[in-house]
């Protein structure tokens, strides 16, 4: 059971709601793993705070196509969440490509915003609205492997259709 995600090591990359969540997804599935690539000082203190640190695998960010897959290869749900939004949002189809579905948020104002428009609610993945809702999807797709093949095939088939690379 691993939920993952990876992106630049920069706080506006992430959006609390993807580590906020994680304490209330450990309580709901304790054999839950998160894979995180690009960690923040920020990310990590939350982790370590939240005595979660056994739980996490810290993996190095990458930019080689072969590690990058590897890392998708190990999840079974992919966590998205940019504090700025996403103006395409290149590792969201990228994990959709492999056939994961994505939870991710819409962002607020007049922020980019095309993780609504890669992740379809339902089909592809989850789009939540807070940090419980968050977990409460990716404790859904954990538990509930079938689901999560579904959404992730809808997800790839998707991914292939729309995008080349």
């Amino acid at each position: 059971m691993v939920v993952g995600r990876y992106s630049r090591a920069d706080d506006k990359k992430w959006h609390p709601w993807c580590y906020e969540m994680y304490p209330a997804l450990a309580r709901t599935l304790p054999a839950a793993q998160y894979n995180i690539a690009g960690a923040t000082p920020t990310v990590s203190q939350f982790i370590a705070e939240h005595g979660l640190e056994n739980r996490v695998n810290y993996l190095p960010l990458t930019h080689d196509r072969q590690a990058l897959m590897g890392y998708l290869d190990t999840m079974n749900v992919f966590a998205h969440g940019s504090a700025i939004g996403e103006s395409f949002g290149i590792v969201i189809a990228e994990a959709m490509a492999s056939g994961l579905p994505v939870v991710t948020h819409p962002s607020r104002g007049s922020q980019d915003n095309a993780q609504t428009e890669l992740v379809e609610h339902g089909v592809t993945g989850f789009v939540v609205n807070s940090p419980d809702e968050y977990a409460q999807a990716v404790a859904f797709l954990l538990s509930n492997p079938e689901k999560a093949v579904e959404l992730g095939t809808a997800a790839r088939e998707k991914a292939l259709r729309c995008y080349g690379a």
